[in-house]
C-alpha cells in the first residue's frame, strides 16, 4: 500500500471510511466472484464481486462527501469455461480526487499490477450498464435465458454502447433461435469494438453453424490474426476449428494452448475430441487419461482474502 496524506485530513475521512466497510474488525464486506449485487444488496450479504465492490465504495465515499468515480481498467484478458460459455472479464476500481493535483485508487483486485492500468473514467450511466450486462451474462450461464435478455435489455437502455452488452444479446438471441437477431447483434458488437474477439468467434461459430462457410471463414481469418497469448482463447479458437473440420489448424491452436497452461484438464478434453474426429483412438484415449490426471492434481483454489489496494498518484500539469 502506497499513501500520500494531503491537507485538510480528506484521507483520514477516507480511511475510516475504508476501515468501517471491509476490515475485520468492522463490517468485514468481502470478495466473491459468484454474483453482481447493488451497492445495498453487497452491504447487506457482506460480499460481492469486483463492481459490487466498487459500486459499495463509491455510494458510501460520496455519502461522506468524498469525491469518488469509477474508472474501467484495461488488464490483459481472462477467459474461462463456465458451462461450456466463454467469458471475458473486465475490472473496474474507484478513484477520486483528494487534493488539487491527486487522485487515489482503490482497486478489489490486487494482483493486477499498477503497470496493467490504462485509466479510463466511466460515467454511473455506464457503470449501471456495466451491472445489468453483468447480471445477464450470469443469467446467460445459469441457463435463464429470457431473464439474460430483459437484464441485457436494461444494460443496452441505459448505454447502447456496449460492445460487450451486445455480444451478450447475441449469444442469448442464438439460444431462443432468433438468428437474424443474433447475427444483428453479433455485428454490432464488432462495430463498437473491433478487438472484440468474443464476439468476432461468436459471429463465426454463428456463421458455421448456419453453413455460411465464407463468411465464418473470414472472420476465423480476423481471429487467427489475434496474436493471443491467452490459452483459453486459443483453446476456444481450437475448438471451433475442429467443429469446421480444420484438423491441422486446431491441432496447432490446442497445442500453443496445453503449452502455455499444461494444468487445465479442458484443453487435454478438446484435444480427445479432436484425435477422435481424425481416427486416432490411441492418442485420444492418451489425452482423456491426461485430462483426469490433471483433474486429480488441482489444489483446491484457496479462499482469497479481503485485501483491496489503495495508493495516490498526482496529475501531470496539462
Amino acid at each position: 500500500m502506497r499513501e500520500s496524506s494531503p491537507p485538510g485530513g480528506r484521507a483520514i475521512k477516507y480511511r475510516n471510511s475504508e476501515s468501517f466497510c471491509f476490515t475485520k474488525d468492522e463490517l468485514n464486506i468481502g470478495y466473491d466472484t459468484e454474483f453482481t449485487k447493488t451497492a445495498q444488496q453487497t452491504f447487506d450479504s457482506g460480499s460481492g464481486n469486483c463492481l459490487s465492490l466498487t459500486s459499495l465504495f463509491v455510494a458510501a465515499a460520496r455519502h461522506v462527501g468524498f469525491n469518488a468515480y469509477f474508472e474501467s481498467v484495461s488488464v490483459r484478458p481472462t477467459w474461462d469455461y463456465q458451462r461450456k460459455t466463454m467469458i471475458r472479464y473486465k475490472h473496474v476500481v474507484a478513484t477520486g480526487r483528494v487534493a488539487a493535483a491527486t487522485h487515489y485508487v482503490v482497486d478489489f483486485l490486487p494482483e493486477f499490477s499498477l503497470d496493467d492500468r490504462s485509466k479510463h473514467k466511466i460515467s454511473d450511466r455506464v457503470a449501471l450498464g456495466l451491472y445489468f450486462n453483468n447480471i445477464g451474462g450470469e443469467n446467460l450461464v445459469l441457463g435463464n435465458t429470457e431473464t439474460a435478455i430483459d437484464n441485457l435489455q436494461q444494460a443496452l437502455f441505459v448505454d447502447l454502447e456496449s460492445s460487450d452488452a451486445w455480444n451478450n444479446m447475441g449469444a442469448a438471441y442464438r439460444r431462443i433461435g432468433k438468428k437474424e437477431l443474433a447475427e444483428f447483434s453479433y455485428r454490432k458488437a464488432i462495430l463498437l469494438d473491433r478487438y472484440n474477439y468474443s464476439a468476432l468467434t461468436n459471429l463465426a461459430r454463428f456463421y458455421e453453424k448456419e453453413n455460411q462457410l465464407e463468411k465464418a471463414e473470414k472472420f476465423i481469418s480476423r481471429v487467427e490474426r489475434y496474436q493471443a497469448s491467452n490459452p483459453y482463447f486459443l483453446a476456444a479458437a481450437g475448438k471451433l476449428l475442429l467443429d469446421m473440420g480444420r484438423f491441422d489448424a486446431s491441432l496447432n491452436m490446442l497445442a500453443r494452448s496445453i503449452q502455455l497452461k499444461e494444468d487445465e484438464p479442458a484443453f487435454y478434453l478438446t484435444s480427445a475430441e479432436l484425435y477422435t474426429a481424425m481416427g486416432k483412438e490411441n492418442l485420444a484415449e492418451e489425452f482423456r487419461s491426461e485430462a483426469q490426471f490433471r483433474h486429480t492434481a488441482r489444489p483446491e483454489a484457496p479462499v482469497r482474502q479481503m485485501n483491496p489496494r489503495f495508493w495516490t498518484y498526482r496529475m501531470r500539469a496539462e
